[in-house]
């Protein structure tokens, strides 16, 4: 209908674009928070691991979700950094894990790296003021911006683990998990590491993996690849993604093998008889223990990769 330009308009004749509404355009930036960061301290280090995937319930695809750094601390030992995190907005997840990286390599070009107390009192400060900026002015909209972190930190002979809830981080002592996937993989961290306690790097790299692994198999939102860093070596480990794929085929194989056990065990199975079952145990143990853990050698002591 043609409408005469001198005549003023009717309110039933205006039908604004839905988007005209909104005063901030949150829906293109919303994803879900889908995600599993798992971290674990064992010998003076720390490993953490996440999966790949994001994307909205229409959408996904995979990306690299951890940023590391490592530069030469007091007295000239090596400091070593890795941030993971889980966010409904993935370009705050970026800025945050950017500004922590930053952290390390502050703007007065200081040879020395942060110690232990400072970094967490820095993140600490910064999550308060970023939340104070940046998150509580959305904090009445239905998808408002949420950021959880997984941070380790380790410097000469002592590592560090934190997680951040909110604007709180919180030191732990054994493992930590963050994203969608959080209580799932505590679940299974709780039952398995104590039993495994104490271990090697090895076995806390293997015990992550497959932490992330069962999560990618039985909640939504966390998938695609596996990512694993570890600081507190002489230098940082990491394992490749040929080499998590690996571990995956592996641990599915396990999976199935556990099944079958409980099905014996509760007598709705008769096969595979218990001998059979610990031949293919001894067989998992042999292939796990094939699987090199490598040094990087991507980080160097005055780069950051991200």
């Amino acid at each position: 209908m043609l409408i005469p330009r001198d005549r003023p308009l009717r309110r039933d004749q205006i039908t604004p674009h839905r988007d005209m509404l909104k005063r901030y355009p949150w829906g293109n930036l919303k994803e879900d928070r889908m995600t599993i960061g798992v971290g674990i301290l064992c010998q003076n280090a720390v490993v953490i691991a996440s999966d790949t995937q994001i994307g909205d319930s229409d959408l996904k695809t995979g990306q690299f979700k951890l940023a590391s750094t490592s530069k030469f601390g007091i007295g000239g030992d090596r400091s070593d950094l890795v941030v993971a995190g889980a966010s409904n907005n993935l370009r705050y997840l970026k800025h945050l894990q950017g500004k922590i990286v930053k952290m390390m390599h502050p703007r007065n070009q200081s040879i020395l790296a942060p110690r232990l107390e400072d970094l967490e009192k820095q993140v600490s400060d910064y999550l308060g003021a970023f939340y104070l900026d940046h998150v509580q002015p959305f904090s009445t909209w239905p998808d408002k911006p949420d950021v959880s972190l997984l941070i380790g930190y380790s410097q000469g002979n002592v590592a560090k683990l934190w997680s951040s809830d909110k604007n709180v981080l919180t030191e732990h002592e054994s493992f930590a998990a963050v994203g969608s996937g959080e209580m799932f993989a505590l679940l299974l961290l709780n039952r398995l590491f104590y039993l495994m306690f104490p271990m090697d790097l090895k076995t806390a790299v293997l015990l992550a993996a497959y932490v992330v692994f069962q999560v990618k198999q039985h909640v939504y939102g966390c998938g695609k690849d596996t990512d694993i860093r570890c600081v507190g070596t002489d230098r940082p480990v990491f394992l490749t993604r040929k080499q998590t794929r690996a571990l995956d085929t592996i641990f599915e194989e396990i999976t199935k093998t556990e099944s079958e056990l409980i099905g014996h065990i509760l007598g709705s199975a008769r096969e595979p008889a218990p001998k059979q079952i610990l031949r293919r145990a001894e067989k998992f143990r042999s292939r796990l223990s094939k699987v090199p853990i490598h040094f990087s050698k991507s980080i160097n002591s005055e780069s950051s990769q991200t």
